[in-house]
């Protein structure tokens, strides 16, 4: 008996010393909880993931602007202040868009920008979208296409259909029916007309997973959308 218990003691002390609870932890487990300096390093890994897949998206397509393109290299975003656009996630909604425009005045493209990564001072284009044909396009893939067409060219480029963010009917009749091709954090979303199966929409994203939206009082600020 003596034996067990100095063998008990010798058990919590180690727990303890490894950062785990015993007493909350189910049997036959062992919870190491991470370093800061772990966090920060699997953080980095996502991070360059992500930029990897921004980089083969923007290499094959054809947008106004690149993805992740710091704000302050184009005339239309320059004036956005990284911690006003960032306090706008917490108290929404965000002053963080923007139109594009033809020479005419006509609307033939938008995005936003947020700071990226969420922690960094970096401001960046985080998404753009068009629903105008023969300007844009994504891996090929141009509004006017037939859904099916750009269903097999995303997953050719490793994407999935993503069902992250459910749409809401008003916002599908309005919009479109909304389909969304996620890699590595990087959205691919093609609004279509039902009754002919054609893309009348098309909006790139990047989803930063490690993006805090509570505020000071724990209050939950609003969510990311495609």
């Amino acid at each position: 008996m003596q034996k067990l218990i100095v063998l008990f003691i010798t058990y919590t002390l180690l727990l303890s010393i490894l950062g785990c609870d015993s007493t909350n932890m189910p049997e036959g487990d062992m919870v190491v909880e991470q370093t800061e300096e772990e966090k920060l390093l699997e953080q980095a890994v996502v991070y360059e993931q992500i930029e990897e897949a921004v980089a083969e998206l923007n290499n094959n397509s054809t947008l106004h602007i690149n993805l992740l393109t710091l704000a302050s290299e184009t005339e239309y975003t320059r004036f956005y202040n990284v911690e006003r656009v960032r306090q706008g996630y917490y108290e929404p909604p965000p002053d963080n868009e923007f139109d594009i425009k033809d020479d005419e005045g006509t609307r033939i493209g938008g995005g936003a920008v947020a700071p990226f990564p969420w922690s960094s001072d970096d401001l960046r284009l985080i998404s753009f979208s068009w629903r105008i044909n023969n300007v844009y396009h994504v891996y090929g893939i141009d509004v006017g296409k037939d859904f099916k067409v750009a269903e097999d060219a995303f997953f050719e480029h490793g994407y999935v259909v993503d069902n992250s963010n459910p749409q809401s009917e008003q916002h599908a009749e309005r919009y479109g029916r909304r389909t969304t091709f996620m890699k590595d954090h990087v959205a691919i979303s093609v609004f279509v007309d039902e009754a002919y199966q054609n893309i009348i929409g098309i909006t790139v994203s990047v989803r930063d997973p490690f993006m805090q939206l509570y505020n000071e009082e724990g209050v939950q600020g609003v969510d990311w959308v495609s």
